[in-house]
């Protein structure tokens, strides 16, 4: 059960993650916000999805340990970004929660398992059913969904 939560959750996190460099000081147009989105969870996609194949049962949790360290960078590089006014207070909460789905998995790495994750981490991770899903999809970024 631990496997198979643990492979849902590099799944969500693969494609959840991914954009490019950095936005300088002068806001994003949408469609760059978006392209740079995407670019930087695709990169972070193949990371995680490198780290979920050469994983096994007894790995699992320095599999988790090195997704979380491939999502802090993703994340750093979504902050980077710097959004259109219009699009900057729902990005920041997407934002925020790519770094939840980061928090979860490094929570999962030292854990016992999916009770022991905090409320917004648990929430994080639902498949289809969590703030990130909802937010890659209204900014147009369903590759870090």
């Amino acid at each position: 059960m631990q496997g198979k939560l643990t492979s849902v959750l590099l799944v969500a996190l693969a494609l959840g993650m991914a954009a490019c460099g950095s936005s300088g000081s002068k806001p994003l147009s949408a469609a760059q916000l978006r392209a740079q989105a995407t670019a930087v969870c695709q990169d972070v996609g193949r990371q995680v999805r490198a780290l979920q194949l050469s994983a096994t049962p007894a790995s699992m949790r320095t599999s988790l340990a090195r997704a979380a360290t491939v999502l802090s960078d993703g994340v750093a590089r979504l902050h980077a970004l710097k959004p259109p006014r219009q699009l900057a207070s729902r990005y920041d909460l997407f934002v925020e929660w790519k770094a939840s789905q980061r928090d979860a998995a490094r929570e999962l790495s030292q854990a016992g398992g999916r009770a022991d994750l905090s409320p917004r981490s648990r929430q994080a991770v639902l498949a289809h059913h969590n703030p990130v899903w909802t937010l890659a999809h209204q900014l147009d970024v369903p590759a870090c969904a």
